[in-house]
């Protein structure tokens, strides 16, 4: 039972996942990290060995490019928040590296319940925005990816299965996908299911090619009630054409980012640095905190050093793949299926930033470790072999329950601030600066409180006190825009 853990760990992973919008938010990122280490100082605890493969190599470099970029990045409080969030891979990986390839496998088959999930709790709680079915994820795009894999892993499953349950997840998960009304994944969709069909023999006959057909058209049909509209597909689909309103200002943002990478092509701005710096290079006025390709927000955030590292991960992983195929001890039907997951997953990421989702990201990393890759089991019989692993994880866990309990403060001080509550809300932004004291967003919200206080007493020393925390977060990010517009406005009025 115990040697189950680290299954244990991953499912709870993408369950949680679930309920923190893909641990998207900088306190659920956080959360994500502290789940897996605890889990892998579990793990580790247990089984007593280390598990690595080569492909940890470039994962370990990878998540270094994003640490050493905190030290000269232009927001160091984002490029912190973005080196949590790359760290997640780590921890993860190493609990992958632990599994057999069955119960690897189990993992990903355990993406199409979560979606599913996350359908469902959509449309029972209307999580929409514009129309478009986020969920919990928030945004309808990386929500469409997700069930876009959830779909073909359902598929690959019912190839070797026939199980109805199979087509019963690929109908919920495609509702859910066509109700997303995200354009580039349908044609992705109907792409991916297409060579799906062509590169696993088992789904290629009649009778398969029907019931892949009568799901989605069942999925089509349940769409189209739940939205009352029976012309809202095609409406959306005819729309699809280049010259589309969001395909457009998304050139926009990788021609303007040229600018950054003749800049900083070396080691990057750290994470963070498009949204501090896009002003100075933009074309025309607009804010997008990710520039939606996450080849070029990448190479923004570390440089070519980490686009590199990212790029040896990304081509080890094929290399892999193909010299598999030739292999006749592995199931080549399995690898060709990863290669489709993996390159519908990659396809998407450069028009999107999918990938800056924790969620989607171990989505990825489990395609990639559902390989069969040589694993070396390193034994840790001494008390000093177990300190020396297990200090790391133990420490940044340490690390990352203070920086959580610091954006925690913060949080609830933001909160207090918006009821009313300027003093006690003073009080827990305070705190907060205790714990992450190179933070800028705190003291932008302890100016933030100290205008609202002014506004609501009439104290002009209200202002002056806004003015010096201003002052000082200007002193931490001396590029950050939004930090000066509050300031000119008060210096307005």
């Amino acid at each position: 039972m115990f040697k189950r853990v680290p299954l244990f760990i991953l499912h709870l992973f993408f369950v949680i996942g679930i309920i923190c919008s893909g641990y998207f938010s900088d306190f659920s990122l956080i959360l994500a990290n502290i789940l897996l280490l605890s889990g892998l100082v579990l793990a580790i605890g247990i089984r007593q060995k280390l598990y690595l493969s080569p492909i940890h190599i470039p994962i370990t470099l990878f998540v270094m490019s994003y640490w050493i970029s905190c030290f000269y990045a232009v927001d160091q409080e984002s490029a912190i928040i973005e080196a949590i969030r790359i760290t997640s891979i780590l921890p993860l990986s190493l609990l992958l590296a632990m599994l057999s390839i069955k119960e690897k496998w189990n993992v990903l088959q355990f993406g199409p319940w979560t979606s599913a999930s996350m359908t469902v709790i959509g449309i029972l709680f209307n999580l929409y925005r514009n129309d478009r079915l986020e969920s919990t994820i928030q945004y309808a795009n990386s929500f469409a990816i997700i069930l876009l894999i959830s779909i073909l892993v359902s598929l690959y499953h019912y190839s070797s299965t026939k199980s109805n349950v199979s087509l019963s997840l690929v109908c919920i998960n495609s509702i859910g996908l066509l109700l997303t009304y995200s354009r580039s994944v349908w044609v992705i969709w109907l792409l991916g299911v297409v060579t799906l069909i062509i590169i696993i023999p088992n789904l290629r006959n009649l009778k398969s090619i029907l019931y892949i057909v009568l799901s989605h058209f069942f999925a089509l049909v349940s769409a189209i009630v739940i939205q009352k509209d029976i012309l809202f597909f095609m409406n959306r689909l005819t729309s699809i054409h280049s010259s589309a309103p969001e395909f457009q200002i998304r050139f926009v943002y990788w021609k303007d980012s040229i600018g950054i990478l003749s800049k900083y092509w070396l080691g990057g701005t750290g994470g963070g640095g498009w949204a501090v710096l896009q002003h100075q290079f933009q074309s025309q006025q607009y804010f997008v905190k990710f520039i939606h390709n996450h080849y070029l927000q990448v190479i923004i955030d570390v440089g070519l050093i980490g686009g590199l590292m990212a790029l040896l991960l990304i081509g080890m992983f094929y290399f892999r793949s193909f010299l598999s195929l030739s292999n006749s001890q592995e199931s080549i039907t399995d690898i060709r299926a990863l290669l489709l997951f993996s390159s519908v997953l990659l396809v998407h990421a450069a028009f999107d930033f999918d990938l800056t989702y924790p969620i989607i990201m171990a989505f990825f990393i489990c395609i990639i470790f559902s390989l069969n890759w040589s694993i070396k089991e390193i034994p840790l019989t001494s008390l000093y072999s177990k300190c020396i692993t297990l200090f790391p994880a133990v420490a940044l866990f340490c690390i990352l329950i203070w920086i959580g309990t610091g954006y925690s403060e913060r949080n609830a001080g933001a909160k207090l601030s918006i009821e009313g509550q300027f003093s006690a809300a003073e009080v827990r932004l305070q705190r907060a600066s205790e714990f992450i004291p190179w933070s800028s967003t705190i003291y932008y919200e302890l100016a933030k409180n100290q205008v609202r206080w002014g506004n609501e007493s009439k104290d002009a020393e209200k202002y002056n006190n806004a003015k010096t925390f201003l002052d000082i977060a200007l002193s931490k990010t001396p590029e950050q825009q939004t930090y000066r517009r509050l300031y000119e406005q008060m210096n307005r009025h």
